[in-house]
């Protein structure tokens, strides 16, 4: 059995690290999040150390270090802002624990120079979640795609999903805290594409991905603008699509 610790445990995704982590046979020992809305935890243990403040979060997962090996974390899942995701890993690589980390693992790319770094300082690990490469009905695609080994595929994926206004006052709606649509949402299909396609390139095939996040009140015009009975100003970026188009050389 090992010990888990979660960062971000209020939020949208940590329910499934917390089942997944049950249903694994090992248990949460810790937990963070700002918000005290996380009852949830005692669907799993009564026992979980529960903190607001990610100081005192710290300094108790360091005071497991010291102690006994059987209560130290040995793996910290991390669920929080995206923003944030590059300062936890570093945590769990000082107290001596893997990270099990939620897309993307930083937003600026040359922070993954420093992770590596602290992978080799520590000899411990650092693992991204990968879980589209498992789902059902891309495993099926996947086989499809494979067997017609005579073919070099063009694939187009079109994402539009409506927002509500609390979307742009949150995280999510901030490029600086999110990464934009580009790491929120488009990492996620350039995920799926990588695992479904042959993984050089050279070979050929090309792969078209727009996303589009929708504020509610805006609807479609024929120029593929967007128009709002009741907001005068449509920012650009409201609408910014994405692509991520790859052609071999």
């Amino acid at each position: 059995m090992h010990n888990f610790a979660v960062t971000g445990v209020g939020g949208f995704v940590a329910p499934r690290h917390l089942k997944a982590i049950t249903a694994t046979g090992n248990r949460v020992i810790a937990a963070v999040d700002p918000h005290d809305a996380v009852g949830i935890l005692d669907q799993y243990s009564f026992d979980v150390r529960f903190f607001t403040e990610f100081e005192r979060f710290d300094r108790h997962l360091e005071k497991l270090r010291r102690g006994p090996a059987e209560a130290r974390v040995h793996y910290l899942s991390v669920c929080s802002p995206n923003y944030l995701h590059d300062a936890h890993v570093r945590l769990a690589l000082r107290i001596g624990a893997d990270a099990i980390c939620e897309k993307p693992l930083v937003i600026n790319p040359w922070n993954l120079d420093t992770l590596q770094e602290l992978e080799r300082e520590t000899g411990r690990r650092v693992f991204t979640v990968l879980q589209l490469r498992v789902h059902p009905v891309l495993v099926e695609l996947k086989k499809r795609l494979d067997a017609a080994t005579d073919r070099i595929h063009d694939v187009e994926l079109t994402y539009i999903t409506a927002r509500g206004r609390w979307y742009e006052t949150s995280w999510k709606g901030s490029e600086e805290r999110s990464g934009g649509l580009v790491l929120n949402i488009g990492i996620h299909f350039r995920h799926a594409d990588s695992g479904i396609q042959n993984p050089f390139p050279a070979l050929g095939g090309t792969t078209r991905l727009t996303a589009w996040d929708v504020p509610v009140g805006f609807s479609f015009t024929k120029g593929g603008w967007l128009q709002s009975a009741d907001r005068p100003l449509v920012r650009e970026d409201a609408h910014l699509a994405i692509d991520l188009a790859h052609r071999a050389g």
